[in-house]
């Protein structure tokens, strides 16, 4: 679990490791939250031990958030999900791919490198075209060590 918080929303991403084959459930639920919005991503061919090779966590209030952090594994990709509290869409920016979104009043999204990145620092941006409270959880997912299978992530977003 990777979590970040600010005063108007949180971001929250969770990993399943080697999942088995077929369709799976996914089930979120929060005692005393506002709102509550979830989406769903999976990438095949990660380590499933651990996939998470580094990770950071970024919050600001603006248009832009640029997240950045420092892979220890070559061969890599780097996901990033994000929250935002004022109902526009997130943009992928400089070094992302949007994946997957949800949301009405409130957005999340998930964004990816679009491939695997070296060893170093790596940034992923978003944007929303009005400034507003933004929040994002960058990390990277290693290569297999073992043979390849697949790793689901879901990040789940929340605001109070």
């Amino acid at each position: 679990q990777i979590d970040t918080s600010t005063t108007a929303n949180r971001s929250t991403v969770f990993q399943k490791y080697a999942p088995g084959t077929g369709s799976k459930n996914i089930v979120v639920s929060m005692g005393s939250a506002s709102y509550i919005y979830s989406t769903v991503a999976s990438w095949s061919g990660t380590n499933q031990s651990d996939t998470t090779d580094s990770k950071n966590k970024c919050n600001t209030t603006g248009t832009s958030l640029a997240c950045a952090t420092t892979v220890v594994d070559g061969n890599s990709w780097t996901i990033l999900a994000n929250s935002e509290n004022n109902g526009n869409t997130p943009v992928a920016g400089s070094g992302s791919t949007l994946r997957a979104k949800t949301g009405s009043d409130q957005y999340i999204g998930i964004f990816d490198s679009n491939g695997t990145v070296g060893v170093g620092s790596h940034s992923m941006t978003w944007t929303v075209p009005v400034s507003q409270a933004m929040s994002s959880i960058i990390f990277s997912i290693a290569p297999p060590s073992a043979p390849v299978s697949s790793v689901i992530i879901p990040p789940i977003i929340n605001w109070w």
